[in-house]
């Protein structure tokens, strides 16, 4: 309805665009108030579409209380035009009409810029409860263990202090594992089969506990069985060290009916290097040998590798660690040392884990084209590894590609918390200068992102404009390939 035409020109382009020609006659001819009235309905919804609310008082007055009348639109400096129209989509939707407000919004072009805010919650362990009232608030609902680890912990958390890689301490993913595994199996005496999904491990300051104490909290909802090890600074006088509550690894755990299915694989060829030292093989990928004893024999085949375990402490660290270990070897080589992070599936038969504490060996089989682990006590599937970066105190000077050097100085330099999932190919710019893209997490906020750093000598340059969103139909090996194209192409 046109109340700027007559009826008879309604369909012309006049009526229906907003031209200049149709401001030039809105403002110049007289109008048809009465006239386009008349076609209104009673309890009609009218949404007005002029420069500036004019009917919306005329509509009140002549026709059915009932009416409403909707404005898009209003001249008066005092007003947000913007808010003006979303509120007038909001009355529809109170009037029961769905409005396509995609139309209003640009299309999305990735990869979106760093800093942009979402419109939609992520959900995520709220971390903000502390311990010790979530013990007293929330104990129906999760169940809780705390313990502390650093300079005061007890004997049997050490090797969680243990465990190094060259010069670098880290908290193993094996103990993080089994921590969650030991409280799970107490709760449950009865489990026959455990399953283990998404789990996945956080970098963290090895200096808050090789240097002070730590309250380490293990956090298993009674429903769904949610988990999360997260590590909270006790405030010691003694440690000038200030550690706020961190995440140490998250997941998911729950009972398996029946008894764990395991296909042990018939691997009888071995390759041309045959049986394996265990520990030299360690010792060439710069782990530390300590709680290298449990593995006897080593066997590289030409499907994959296996492996004799056997228990020296009665623990299933011992059993899961020495099971990431073979991983480890299986995909590290000459030039990189990897270390597993995120299991997509573990499935773990406490019958014969019992049996292996006892004294009796366990055999696995690890192919790296299926990305499995088989035995007939635990079951891996999909796991994933990321690169242990050595800290040098000199990068070396040589600008090749994909210089790992560069990037154990990026690692020392901390870059905002990042933890690097992959390293991509790096682009010589200069005589004097590399630019490398990567891909990772934002340890403050979970977020996954990509990016470009350069490198000069021993300097790490290093711009926030240059850092982008992962989108979230992409992988990390697929972000990790796009920054420096992008750069160039845009």
């Amino acid at each position: 309805i046109s109340t700027s035409v007559e009826e008879k020109d309604w369909d012309s382009d006049l009526a229906k665009y907003a031209s200049p020609q149709y401001f030039t006659n809105n403002l110049l001819s007289s109008v048809y108030f009465e006239e386009g009235s008349r076609h209104i309905p009673k309890n009609a919804i009218v949404i007005e579409i002029s420069p500036h609310a004019l009917l919306a008082p005329i509509v009140r007055k002549s026709l059915d209380p009932d009416t409403d009348i909707i404005a898009l639109t209003n001249r008066s400096k005092s007003v947000n035009n913007i808010q003006c129209l979303l509120e007038g989509i909001g009355k529809l939707y109170l009037n029961g009409y769905e409005p396509n407000v995609n139309a209003i919004y640009p299309t999305n072009e990735y990869p979106i810029p760093a800093l942009v805010p979402s419109i939609s919650h992520f959900l995520t362990w709220d971390f903000s409860v502390q311990t010790i009232r979530g013990l007293e608030m929330g104990s129906r609902k999760c169940w809780y263990k705390t313990f502390v680890l650093g300079v005061c912990s007890k004997p049997k958390y050490q090797h969680l202090l243990d465990y190094k890689i060259g010069p670098k301490f880290l908290i193993p993913a094996a103990g993080l594992i089994s921590l969650v595994l030991d409280l799970f199996v107490s709760l449950n005496p009865a489990a026959k089969t455990v399953a283990i999904e998404n789990f996945r491990t956080y970098e963290c300051d090895m200096g808050v506990f090789l240097r002070g104490n730590c309250d380490v909290s293990v956090a298993i909802t009674r429903v769904g069985g949610t988990f999360a090890i997260s590590a909270e600074d006790m405030e010691d006088v003694w440690c000038t060290v200030n550690c706020k509550e961190r995440i140490l690894a998250t997941g998911e755990i729950k009972l398996v009916a029946g008894k764990m299915k395991s296909n042990i694989p018939d691997w009888t060829t071995e390759t041309l290097e045959g049986r394996l030292e265990f520990d030299a093989c360690l010792k060439k990928l710069a782990f530390s040998s300590r709680g290298n004893q449990c593995v006897q024999q080593l066997s590289k085949h030409l499907e994959g590798f296996s492996a004799d375990i056997s228990s020296t402490s009665g623990r299933t660290f011992e059993l899961v660690d020495s099971c990431l270990k073979l991983i480890s070897i299986a995909r590290s080589d000459d030039e990189r040392t990897v270390v597993p992070y995120c299991i997509q599936s573990m499935v773990f038969n406490m019958e014969m884990i019992r049996e292996y504490k006892q004294g009796q060996s366990v055999r696995v089989f690890y192919d790296p084209m299926d990305n499995e682990l088989t035995s007939s006590a635990i079951l891996m599937k999909t796991i994933r590894t990321k690169d242990i970066l050595l800290d040098k105190l000199e990068p070396s000077k040589e600008y090749t590609s994909g210089t790992s050097s560069y990037w154990t100085s990026m690692k020392t330099a901390k870059l905002d918390d990042i933890d690097i999932n992959y390293i991509g190919l790096s682009s010589q710019a200069s005589k004097d200068e590399t630019i490398v893209d990567f891909s990772g997490t934002m340890m403050s906020s979970g977020n996954r992102v990509m990016g470009i750093v350069s490198c000069v000598d021993s300097m790490i340059k290093y711009d926030r404009t240059l850092l982008w969103n992962v989108p979230s139909s992409w992988s990390m090996d697929q972000a990790v390939t796009v920054p420096i194209v992008y750069c160039m192409a845009y």
